[in-house]
């Protein structure tokens, strides 16, 4: 059964029902408002008992910690994962083209024979039509045209 909605009032009195300390409503109902019931949950199950009431002492602003680490942590390892998807993608692309020549990657004999590369090329051509205005910004919009292992 589908779970009806829940004003901000509501929230805060089941997480009260629950067991959980809240010292300021407007704090609480803020978080809410900009976190959500449901994403904020999952930071309580630390605290939750068997018989699914908080610990006693469950503080709202100790599950919001919480909640705000992960945000930071979570944030921070999303633009170190990006940094390094960038350079190993820089450093593949450098590789295959200076060994292989811009498009060398359209060549089955780039690759080892172990490669699917009819699904590969399949795959490379699906992004490039998808992406098409960013292949028309740095090289020629004739599609027709390999785009160099570079853009890819």
């Amino acid at each position: 059964m589908l779970k009806q909605s829940a004003t901000y009032a509501q929230q805060i009195a089941k997480l009260r029902e629950h067991g959980c300390v809240i010292t300021d409503e407007a704090f609480c109902e803020k978080i809410l408002s900009r976190v959500s019931y449901y994403r904020l949950s999952a930071y309580f199950l630390t605290f939750r008992m068997k018989d699914k009431s908080y610990a006693p002492e469950t503080d709202f602003n100790k599950a919001y910690e919480l909640y705000e680490f992960d945000r930071k942590l979570r944030r921070l390892l999303f633009s170190a994962v990006d940094e390094l998807e960038v350079y190993l993608r820089t450093q593949l692309s450098y590789y295959h083209s200076q060994k292989y020549g811009s498009d060398g990657y359209m060549s089955a004999t780039s690759f080892s024979a172990r490669h699917d590369h009819l699904a590969f090329i399949s795959r490379v051509n699906n992004m490039v039509k998808s992406n098409g205005r960013t292949r028309g910004r740095f090289c020629c919009v004739d599609t027709t045209e390999p785009s160099p292992c570079a853009l890819l």
